[in-house]
C-alpha cells in the first residue's frame, strides 16, 4: 500500500534536512518547515497507520476519528493504536512491548510516534534517539515513520525542537499538529480545545488533530469534509462554522509545516 501523497510528502522532509544541514546538526532548528510541491489531487487513498502514544491519543480516540473521517472524500485510512496512560516512547520500546509486537504485524503505510514540546537538549537527544529505534523496526516491515506532534499544557511551554531534529534524523513525516493547535488558539480563542484539566483534548481538540492528519497523510483538502463530524462516535457538538473554523486551521497548519518555537510560555486557553 502506497500514499499517493509520498512525492508530496519527500518534499516536505528534503526541506527538513536542509534545514537541519543549514544547522550544521544542531538539534535546534529555526524557521519554518515548508512544502514546497504541491500535493496532488484526484483519486481516493488507502492507508493502514499504526498510532503509538498515551492517552493524548486515546482521549477521544484519535486513531478512529481519522478512520471515520476519511471516507468523506472517498478516502479508506485503517488504524489501529497501543496507547497507555502517562508514558513516553522510550516505555513503548522494552522487548516484548505490545508496540513492538504491532509493528511487526505488518501491513503499515506509516507508524505514527507521539511527541510533545521538549525543552532541553538532552530530552532532544533522548527523543531522537527513540525515534531511530522505532524507525528501523517501520522500515524493517516497510512502513514510514511520523511524528504527530502533540500541544503543550495551557500555559505551558510550545518548543518543538526535538521533533524537528527526530524527524529529521529518520527522514519522518513530521504532523504539524501543534501547529494547527497553536494556529487555533491564537485565532479563534472561543473555540476549546483542552478538556477541563488543561492538557488532554476535548473532542474538538481530537477533531482538529485528525483532520490535520488526515490532510496531510492523503494529501486531500480538511476543508472539503463535512462540516458535521463524528468524533469517538459521538457527533461533534459545534456549530458548523466552528467546524469550519478547525478545518482551516487544520489546512493552513499543513501548508506551513512545523517550526522549533520560541521554547517559551504561551497564552492560555
Amino acid at each position: 500500500m502506497i500514499t499517493q501523497n509520498l512525492r508530496w510528502a519527500m518534499g516536505v522532509l528534503n526541506t527538513v534536512m536542509l534545514v537541519a544541514c543549514a544547522n550544521g546538526g544542531d538539534s535546534t532548528i529555526d524557521g519554518p518547515i515548508v512544502d514546497p510541491v504541491p500535493p496532488p489531487a484526484g483519486s481516493s487513498v488507502t492507508l493502514a497507520v499504526l498510532f503509538i502514544g498515551n492517552s493524548l491519543t486515546y482521549v477521544n480516540d484519535l486513531p478512529a476519528t481519522l478512520t471515520g473521517i476519511a471516507p468523506e472524500n472517498g478516502d479508506r485510512i485503517r488504524t489501529d493504536m497501543v496507547a497507555n496512560p502517562r508514558v513516553g516512547l522510550a516505555s513503548h520500546l522494552v522487548a516484548g512491548s505490545a508496540a513492538r509486537a504491532a509493528i511487526q504485524r505488518g501491513g503499515w503505510d506509516y507508524v505514527v510516534l507521539q511527541t510533545g514540546p521538549t525543552s532541553d537538549s538532552a530530552s532532544n537527544a533522548e527523543l531522537v534517539d527513540d525515534v531511530r529505534q522505532f524507525d528501523v523496526l517501520a522500515r524493517a516491515v516497510g512502513a514510514r515513520t511520523a511524528l504527530y506532534v502533540t500541544w503543550s499544557e495551557a500555559g505551558g511551554s510550545s518548543c518543538y525542537a526535538g521533533s524537528l531534529a527526530a524527524a529529521a534524523a529518520v527522514n519522518a513525516v513530521l504532523l504539524p499538529t501543534s501547529v494547527a493547535w497553536e494556529r487555533t488558539v491564537q485565532q479563534y480563542p472561543a473555540l476549546r480545545l483542552y478538556g477541563p484539566d488543561g492538557a488532554h483534548p476535548s473532542p474538538a481538540g481530537t477533531y482538529l488533530v485528525a483532520v490535520t492528519i488526515y490532510e496531510t497523510l492523503t494529501g486531500h483538502d480538511a476543508r472539503t469534509l463535512s462540516d458535521r463530524p463524528v468524533v469517538n462516535d459521538v457527533a461533534l457538538n459545534e456549530p458548523p462554522s466552528a467546524v469550519r473554523q478547525l478545518q482551516a486551521a487544520a489546512h493552513l497548519a499543513s501548508s506551513a509545516g512545523v517550526e522549533a518555537g520560541d521554547c517559551g510560555p504561551r497564552a492560555e486557553q
